[in-house]
């Protein structure tokens, strides 16, 4: 029973310790181009808050990340009170993050050939 416990603590403590090390490399301002080549800035914390610019418009809500997914899966929770909707995403690196919306059915892309690519400002 005791060596249950601790594998389940162990797993526990390595998911979580990857939701945090992504949350850190996340920490920041991201800037891309989206396909109409239209500047999109990304910028996550402090803490979990997630901030959203376009041309269109600015975004806000909380995200947290899911490491169990994969790919990478952000929840966003939006501030206006729309719903939340995931989002996929590949880190390359500390300096360049792919960012992808679900596939209609919510299910997540078959790969980042369409994601938009931010790099860290």
């Amino acid at each position: 029973m005791m060596h249950q416990i601790a594998v389940s603590l162990m797993i526990l403590f390595s998911v979580s310790s990857a939701m945090t090390q992504y949350e850190d490399k996340l920490q920041g301002e991201w800037v891309g181009k989206d396909a109409a080549q239209d500047t999109v800035t990304v910028t996550f914390g402090p803490k979990n808050s997630l901030l959203i610019k376009t041309v269109s418009g600015i975004a806000k809500g909380t995200y947290t990340v899911n490491a169990k997914q994969r790919p990478n899966r952000l929840d966003v929770k939006w501030d206006n009170n729309d719903g939340g909707s995931p989002w996929f995403f590949d880190l390359q690196g500390n300096t360049e993050l792919l960012l992808a919306p679900p596939l209609l059915d919510g299910s997540p892309p078959d790969d980042f050939s369409g994601a938009l690519l931010l790099k860290k400002k």
